[in-house]
């Protein structure tokens, strides 16, 4: 794809400084990615693997595969990833950030049109809320248009059980995985199914494809 696609795709060129991991860490992600059987991935690792493994997996989609998507942080906030994402000169421009960790912990929340901030993990307007333009602090964020997404990411599953229920959890993956209306559009989850084993059971009966990612890797 030349540059001028990328332009017209809102991406700009990508850095050419851009860190976004090691090497065996990002051939194997490489290739799971360009799989074509099963788009709905659930990749497992060590709670303590999962931030890079994220940011490998968004630096291949958006700086090698010139991707757009939404990114939903679970994890860790908007701001930190903006800054993280920086560093590693991965472009944010065609990502959409949900950020569910900034109003629970009572962060300062920017004026930004690439982020839109909600209550938690389970507010009733995460998933409803997608498709429509939103007005915070005056700031008009990105509509978001699922069919034009090429993926939809979950930073870190873990630490939804702490959130609620069972079933108010699997309300969710059911919700996130009827977020794609094309084949080829891709969702990703990332899950520590040692530190959640329920959690991880209940993950893979919406998001069938495992991918486990192992400490030599990294």
């Amino acid at each position: 794809m030349d540059s001028s696609a990328n332009e017209q795709k809102g991406q700009g060129k990508p850095s050419p400084q851009a860190n976004i991991g090691p090497k065996p860490l990002l051939d194997t992600l490489r290739k799971e990615l360009d799989n074509p059987i099963g788009n709905k991935i659930l990749i497992t690792s060590r709670s303590s693997f999962i931030p890079k493994i994220s940011l490998a997996l968004l630096g291949i989609l958006v700086v090698e595969k010139h991707h757009r998507g939404v990114y939903i942080t679970i994890e860790r906030p908007y701001v930190y990833m903006q800054s993280i994402l920086k560093l590693r000169g991965i472009p944010i421009s065609d990502i959409i950030f949900i950020d569910t960790v900034s109003k629970l912990s009572g962060r300062v929340i920017p004026d930004d049109e690439n982020v839109r901030f909600v209550d938690g993990p389970f507010s009733i307007n995460l998933m409803q809320d997608v498709p429509i333009k939103a007005i915070q602090n005056n700031v008009p964020t990105k509509t978001i248009r699922l069919p034009e997404m090429d993926f939809f990411m979950v930073d870190n599953i873990s630490p939804i059980y702490k959130y609620a229920s069972s079933t108010a959890i699997e309300s969710f993956f059911c919700k996130l995985t009827t977020f794609s209306s094309k084949p080829e559009q891709k969702i990703i989850g990332i899950i520590d199914p040692v530190a959640c084993p329920q959690l991880y059971q209940l993950a893979k009966t919406y998001i069938g494809r495992i991918i486990p990612i192992q400490e030599a890797l990294l």
